[in-house]
């Protein structure tokens, strides 16, 4: 049974590879471990640089970046999906382009556009 806690439990490798690109992009020391500092200050403490997260800091921002993801994301992917489907059964049936084809292959263009803006940070050329 999966875990309710899991913020990748019921999603595709795909989903949960972009999630996860998606948590470093917002917070650049996703994946770095860091403990609560200790109350003396005298102790020897390894995790005293200020990066690092929590594993509640984590799995919050997990949390988040699915939520994003399963909200904004996933349904354009579906719609995308659908869209090339059924303009290549189109282009199969007919042979050729036609007005709709064409009008079809736009959306699915400017979808494609859309998913790799949300995909990029701001300002920033991959």
């Amino acid at each position: 049974m999966e875990s309710i806690l899991d913020p990748f439990s019921g999603l595709s490798d795909e989903a949960v590879k972009t999630i996860k690109s998606m948590c470093l992009t917002v917070r650049h020391d996703y994946g770095l471990e860091t403990r609560v500092k200790p109350e003396n200050p005298d102790d020897d403490w390894a995790s005293s640089l200020s990066s690092g997260m929590t594993a509640v800091e984590k799995r919050c921002l997990e949390m988040e970046m699915r939520s994003v993801y399963c909200h904004h994301i996933e349904p354009l992917i579906k719609e995308m999906a659908e869209l090339r489907e059924c303009h290549e059964q189109n282009l199969a049936l007919s042979g050729k382009r036609g007005s709709t084809m064409a009008i079809m292959q736009e959306r699915i263009e400017a979808l494609e556009a859309q998913v790799g803006d949300l995909a990029t940070p701001s300002g920033c050329k991959g």
